[in-house]
């Protein structure tokens, strides 16, 4: 966990009014839906876990994250986020440009909906939720894979995944890598904001479906076809033979 000092620093350095840092919590999102019900927090409100031992992802998903990993959520206002515009994404792009300054001979994209990677590997996971009992706040979850190595992870993940450490060949501080990626986030949701048009033209180039065949999943129904990318909505566009659609929602089971 952070110590006093350094927590110090991530309210004077960045957005973050508040933070709370832990050894262990089951999960940084589910604390900070917990968090909703105290309006005297200040927020925006950082909760970073050295550990989770119930991380989720989108859906039944469950997120991996191994010694040296950075995992935290951030619990935010609607009037820092607007509602019209699809977080994850936003979130993703700010990621990116994130890592893309901390290690700026390495290139880094958005998976649709939802994930950053690295060379066709994972390396950042994103999970936004909407607490029903507060139709002002979000929770921002973030995973990132910074020192950890995927060949600690369990086997159906450790061919997919990879980390900062492995992209970069160097170890980082958590600390700093933290507080570069809160301040690349803090830029993007005021993007959201004031200049949304630019961050359509910033997921749309970091898309890296885009010109790849992709088969979706939504429900129990698939659909294959080439990506012609992500619209201002932040929809994914499929074109098929016999249609063009568009997908909110949905699962990429495979791009090639």
């Amino acid at each position: 966990m952070f110590s006093p000092e350094q927590c110090e620093r991530i309210e004077r350095e960045t957005f973050v009014a508040r933070v709370e840092s832990h050894v262990e919590v089951a999960s940084t999102n589910d604390l900070a839906m917990q968090r909703v019900a105290d309006t005297n927090l200040r927020r925006p409100l950082l909760i970073h876990a050295q550990r989770q031992t119930a991380g989720r992802g989108r859906g039944d998903n469950r997120w991996w994250s191994g010694d040296g990993a950075l995992t935290f959520s951030l619990l935010v206002e609607e009037v820092v986020v607007p509602q019209s515009l699809p977080v994850s994404l936003a979130v993703g792009v700010a990621v990116c440009d994130a890592l893309r300054a901390i290690a700026s001979d390495a290139e880094f994209g958005v998976k649709w909906p939802n994930d950053v990677y690295h060379c066709r590997r994972k390396i950042a996971g994103i999970l936004v939720e909407r607490p029903s009992q507060s139709a002002g706040d979000t929770v921002i979850g973030v995973g990132l894979n910074v020192n950890n190595s995927a060949e600690a992870a369990p086997a159906e993940v450790s061919g997919l995944a990879t980390s900062l450490r492995e992209v970069a060949g160097k170890e980082y501080g958590l600390h700093t890598v933290l507080i570069e990626l809160l301040q690349q986030i803090g830029h993007t949701l005021a993007a959201m904001k004031t200049h949304p048009e630019e961050l359509h033209a910033r997921w749309q180039r970091l898309c890296l479906l885009t010109g790849k065949q992709v088969t979706i999943a939504t429900g129990h129904r698939q659909q294959s076809g080439r990506c012609v990318g992500i619209d201002t909505a932040g929809a994914l566009i499929i074109e098929s033979k016999a249609d063009r659609l568009e997908f909110t929602t949905g699962h990429v089971l495979a791009f090639s």
